[in-house]
């Protein structure tokens, strides 16, 4: 598998949060918020590079700005089981028009993925 656009993210917040994640005594209600806060992270990372249209002129209380909107045609696609509690739509901090969903499954012990 070629993956010449893989970013690997050092990020001690996000190295803490894996490190609890990987714990097997964590409670599920844990693991699910851990699993939502680490999307949240990676769809950071993961978006930064994605191009902006402008909508055009927006008022706010204080004055007027130009306002943007992202430009491009988003898929999320989750690794099933743990990482389907990425697609919780109410975690994301961004919004898409529209979002698509996913879902791919990985091979044991392999970086293969079936989608």
């Amino acid at each position: 598998m070629k993956m010449n656009n893989l970013q690997v993210i050092n990020h001690p917040v996000l190295a803490a949060k894996l490190n609890r994640l990987r714990d097997k005594s964590i409670p599920p209600y844990e693991f699910r918020e851990l699993s939502r806060q680490i999307s949240t992270i990676l769809l950071t990372y993961a978006t930064s590079d994605l191009n902006l249209k402008p909508t055009g002129t927006l008022s706010s209380p204080i004055s007027s700005y130009e306002g943007f909107n992202i430009s491009e045609r988003v898929a999320i696609i989750p690794i099933l089981r743990s990482g389907s509690v990425m697609i919780d739509r109410n975690q994301f901090i961004y919004i898409f028009e529209p979002l698509y969903f996913n879902s791919a499954y990985k091979y044991p012990h392999s970086i293969d993925i079936q989608i």
